[in-house]
C-alpha cells in the first residue's frame, strides 16, 4: 500500500507541475524523449510522409526498407517515438496523418529504445498552423501470392481514409479515420468445403487538438484507438479424414496523451503525460474426425489466451538557454516515471499428446520506472554541437550488481564552417557513445499477417503469447519469465558518421559505421532464460541527388546500401545460429543490402519506382531430421513500389487518381519481406 501511495502521489505531482511551469514544439531539435539533439549536426535521414501514400501496407517498416536499411528495416527490427513520444505503435497512424519519417544513426538516440539491434525511427505527426483542409483517400487492389508460392487465390487490399484539420491561430484541431483490410492469398483446394483466407481488418481512429493561448504556451491533447481481428477458417469437404480449424486474433489499441510547453526569456518547460492501454484475444479450434475401420474417432483441441497491457508515461524537461556572442549552452534536466503493467492467460488443451493434455499459464509483469536525466547541450553557431550527460536510474529496485548511472555523449562539426566562410555547403563529421538504461518500451504494436506475407497459422497463437508476456518463455511444459527488474548486462553503443550536402541541397551523400554489444534474451541449453551476448556492426551509406528541380519538373532518385555482422558469445546456448532479431540468419556471415527509390513530376503527372535488395546472404542449409548440413547464398532483388499519377484542378480542391504495384517483379528464390504482388487503384481528393 506504501509503495501505491508513493507512486500515485508522484504521479500528481508530475501532473501538476506544468500548471506552474509548461512552448511550442522546437523545430530546430529532434525530440527523442529525455533528451533532445540539435538537428543541423546530428545525421538523420528523413523521408517525407507524402512519398510513401500510395504504397499499400498495413506496417510502416514494409515501405521503408528501400529508404533506409534494406530487409533490415523489419518490423521489430525498428522502434519509434511518435512527436517525442516512445510508448506507442507507429501502426496507429495512417501514413496520411505523418509528416516526416526520420532515422537517426545515433548511439545517444539509438541505446535507450534499441534494444538488440533495433534502430530508432522518429514520427512527426501532421499538426500545428497552416494545417487546414478536409482529405478523402481510397486505394483498393488485388492480391496474388508471391512469385514462388505456387497455385493461388486472388485476394484484396482496401485502405479508406478520411482526414479534416482545421487552424483558428490559437486553436486547431484535426480528426482522422482509416480502415484498411490485408489478405492472404493462399490457395484452396477441391477437397476444402469452406475456406475463409486469413484476412486483417483494422480501423484506426486519431484525434487532437491544439491550444496555443500565446506565443510562450502551447497545449496539445491527442486521442488514438485501433481495433482489429485477424482470423482464417478452413473445413474439409468429407472422406475419412475431416477436419476443422479456426484460428481467431483481436486487439485493440487506445493511446491517449498530453503535452503542454512553456516558453520564456531562455526557459523552456515541456510536459508529456502518455497512457497506453492494449488488450488482445486469440482462440484456436482444431476438430479432426478419423474414421478407422468402420470406428469414427473424434478428437478436439483448442489454444486460447488474453492479454492485457497498460503503461503510464509521466515526463517534464526544463532547460535553459544561455548565449554569449556565437555560443550557446543549454542545460536540462528530464524527470520521467513510467508505471508498467502487463498480463497475460494462456491455456491450452491438446488431444495428441496424453502427456501434456491441460496447459494454464497466467503471467504478471508489472513495475515502475524512474529516471532522472541531467545534460548539457553547447553549441557554436553551425560550427560545433556537443550534447553530454548522464541517465540515472532513480527506480526503488535494481537488478543486483546492475548499473544506475548511463553516460552518453554526442557530437557534430562543419568542416565548411570552421573559418569566416557562411556558404550553403556542409561536410559534417558525427561521434555518438551510450550505455542503455533500461527504459522499457514494448511497441504492444498491432499485429499484422507478418513480414513475410505468410500467415502462421496456428503458430501465430505461441507467438501472440510471447508477444503479451514481454520477456516471456513458452517452452511446452511450463513458464518462467525475466524478474523486471534485471537488465540486459554490458550494453553500451558508440556511432561515427559524415555527411555532404551541396550548397543547393540537391547531392546529399551520407556515411555511417555503428558497432553495439549487447545481448539477446535467449533459452540457454538447460532451457532457462540467459543472456546470450552479441556483438553487431552496421554500416549504411546513403546517397541522395535532385536531378531535375523546377517548377515545372523535379526527378529525386537515391541509393543506399547497409552491410551487416554479428559475432556472438553461442555457447550455452539454444538458438547458436540465430543473428539477432534482424540480420542474417548465419551471424557470421556478410551480406549487403538496401535500395535506390525514385520520384518524378512533370506538371500534374507524378510516378515513383523503388527497388529493394539483398546480396550474398548466407543461410545454414538443414536435413529434414534438423541437423545443420552446409550454408547457402542468396541474392534477391525486388520492386516493393511503382506507381503513376495525375491531378486535376476542380474549384476549390484536388483531385489525384493513380495505378499502382507492389512486388510485381522479383527474383524467384527470394528472401525478402512480404513478397505477394499487389495490382492498386487508388485516389486522393484535398480541400
Amino acid at each position: 500500500m506504501r509503495k501505491c501511495t508513493l507512486s500515485l502521489t508522484l504521479a500528481l505531482a508530475f501532473f501538476a507541475l506544468p500548471l506552474l511551469l509548461s512552448a511550442q514544439t522546437d523545430s530546430t531539435r529532434y525530440a527523442i524523449g529525455a533528451v533532445s539533439l540539435n538537428k543541423d549536426l546530428t545525421q538523420a535521414i528523413t523521408i517525407r510522409g507524402e512519398d510513401l501514400e500510395k504504397m499499400p501496407f498495413m506496417n510502416l517498416s514494409d515501405a521503408l526498407g528501400a529508404w533506409l536499411l534494406g530487409v533490415y528495416a523489419q518490423p521489430g527490427a525498428l522502434v519509434y517515438v511518435v512527436d517525442g513520444n516512445p510508448v506507442t505503435d507507429v501502426n496507429l497512424y495512417p501514413i496520411y496523418d505523418i509528416a516526416e519519417v526520420t532515422w537517426l544513426p545515433n548511439a545517444v538516440a539509438t541505446a535507450p529504445y534499441g534494444n538488440g539491434l533495433q534502430e530508432l525511427v522518429l514520427i512527426t505527426t501532421k499538426r500545428g498552423k497552416g494545417n487546414n483542409g478536409l482529405r478523402f483517400s481510397a486505394q483498393t487492389g488485388l492480391i496474388k501470392g508471391g512469385q514462388f508460392d505456387g497455385p493461388t487465390h486472388t485476394g484484396f487490399y482496401h485502405q479508406y481514409y478520411l482526414g479534416v484539420r482545421r487552424d483558428t491561430g490559437k486553436l486547431s484541431y484535426g480528426f482522422s479515420a482509416d480502415w484498411q483490410q490485408d489478405e492472404i492469398a493462399s490457395s484452396q483446394t477441391a477437397s476444402l468445403s469452406q475456406y475463409t483466407p486469413p484476412t486483417l481488418k483494422r480501423w484506426r481512429l486519431n484525434g487532437r487538438v491544439e491550444w496555443r493561448p500565446n506565443a510562450q504556451n502551447a497545449v496539445r491533447l491527442t486521442l488514438g484507438y485501433a481495433p482489429q481481428d485477424v482470423g482464417y477458417i478452413v473445413n474439409s469437404g468429407g472422406g475419412g479424414y475431416q477436419f476443422h480449424y479456426s484460428d481467431w486474433w483481436y486487439n485493440h489499441l487506445l493511446v491517449p496523451a498530453l503535452s503542454w510547453e512553456w516558453r520564456s526569456h531562455g526557459l523552456h518547460n515541456k510536459f508529456d503525460a502518455e497512457y497506453l492501454y492494449s488488450w488482445s484475444r486469440l482462440r484456436y479450434d482444431e476438430t479432426d474426425t478419423v474414421d478407422n475401420s468402420g470406428t469414427t474417432v473424434l478428437e478436439s483441441g483448442y489454444t486460447q489466451g488474453t492479454g492485457k497491457n497498460s503503461h503510464l508515461v509521466l515526463r517534464d524537461r526544463l532547460s535553459y538557454e544561455a548565449k554569449a556572442g556565437n555560443w550557446k549552452v543549454v542545460p536540462a534536466v528530464d524527470i520521467s516515471y513510467q508505471h508498467i503493467d502487463e498480463r497475460s492467460d494462456y491455456k491450452e488443451f491438446n488431444p495428441y499428446n496424453p502427456t501434456a493434455t491441460n496447459l494454464t499459464s497466467n503471467v504478471e509483469f508489472k513495475g515502475s520506472l524512474f529516471y532522472i536525466t541531467p545534460s548539457v547541450d553547447m553549441s557554436l553557431a553551425r560550427v560545433l554541437d556537443i550534447a553530454a550527460g548522464v541517465m540515472v536510474n532513480a527506480s526503488n529496485k535494481v537488478a543486483s550488481g546492475n548499473r544506475r548511472l548511463f553516460p552518453f555523449i554526442t557530437a557534430g562539426l562543419d568542416l565548411l564552417h570552421t573559418g569566416s566562410g557562411s556558404g550553403g555547403s556542409s561536410l559534417k563529421l558525427f561521434g555518438s557513445y551510450a550505455r542503455r538504461p533500461l527504459l522499457y518500451v514494448n511497441e504492444y504494436s498491432l499485429n499484422d499477417l507478418s513480414s513475410t506475407g505468410k500467415y502462421y497459422g496456428n503458430y501465430s497463437l505461441q507467438q501472440l503469447y510471447w508477444t503479451m508476456s514481454g520477456y516471456t518463455f513458452y517452452n511446452g511444459t511450463g513458464v518462467t519469465y525475466v524478474p523486471f527488474a534485471e537488465d540486459e548486462p554490458g550494453y553500451w553503443a558508440w556511432v561515427t558518421g559524415a555527411a555532404y550536402k551541396s550548397a543547393d541541397g540537391r547531392v546529399s551523400l551520407q556515411y555511417s559505421l555503428e558497432r553495439r554489444n549487447f545481448s539477446l534474451t535467449v533459452p540457454t541449453n538447460s532451457g532457462s532464460p540467459g543472456f546470450e551476448p552479441w556483438v553487431e556492426t552496421l554500416q549504411n551509406a546513403d546517397m541522395r541527388i535532385r536531378v531535375i528541380e523546377s517548377k515545372k519538373a523535379s526527378w529525386m532518385t537515391g541509393f543506399n546500401v547497409s552491410l551487416m555482422h554479428n559475432n556472438g558469445d553461442t555457447a550455452g546456448y539454444q538458438q547458436a545460429t540465430v543473428g539477432g532479431p534482424i540480420g542474417d540468419l548465419n551471424g557470421q556471415g556478410n551480406s549487403w543490402t538496401g535500395g535506390w527509390v525514385n520520384r518524378l513530376r512533370f506538371g500534374a503527372f507524378s510516378a515513383g519506382l523503388d527497388l529493394l535488395y539483398h546480396f550474398g546472404e548466407t543461410v545454414p542449409v538443414f536435413s529434414f531430421s534438423g541437423t545443420p548440413i552446409g550454408e547457402a547464398r542468396k541474392n534477391s532483388v525486388l520492386l516493393p513500389n511503382i506507381y503513376a499519377g495525375y491531378r486535376w484542378s476542380l474549384g476549390a480542391g484536388v483531385l489525384e487518381l493513380f495505378v499502382g504495384g507492389r512486388g510485381l517483379l522479383g527474383t524467384r528464390d527470394s528472401d525478402l519481406p512480404d513478397t505477394r504482388r499487389f495490382y492498386t487503384i487508388g485516389g486522393s481528393y484535398s480541400l
